[in-house]
């Protein structure tokens, strides 16, 4: 989907006008990603934050990268200190 610069939103109320947001795909970032001695904990890199694991399957995944590894990941809207990493599908 190249060359989309943003999206039209709208409202459900007679009369009112569309608005036009410009919105671009944020650029993903890796990060190094610690496993801690407790299980399904994740470190990321530096005081960032940690990984919430939120399914079995990300588990499993994430288990089989090893105690040390790099993926992408987004912070979490919440702004609690965790973010959901990005495992792409193999």
């Amino acid at each position: 989907m190249e060359g989309i610069r943003g999206y039209e939103y709208y409202t459900n109320s007679v009369g009112v006008t569309g608005l036009f947001r410009e919105e671009t795909i944020p650029t993903r970032k890796t990060y190094e990603i610690n496993a801690t001695d407790i299980p399904d904990v994740y470190k990321l890199e530096g005081e960032l934050g940690y990984l919430r694991v939120r399914t079995i399957e990300l588990s499993r995944e994430l288990r089989l990268l090893g105690s040390t590894f790099r993926l992408h990941c987004v912070k979490n809207p919440e702004n609690d200190g965790t973010w959901t990493p990005i495992i792409e599908s193999r």
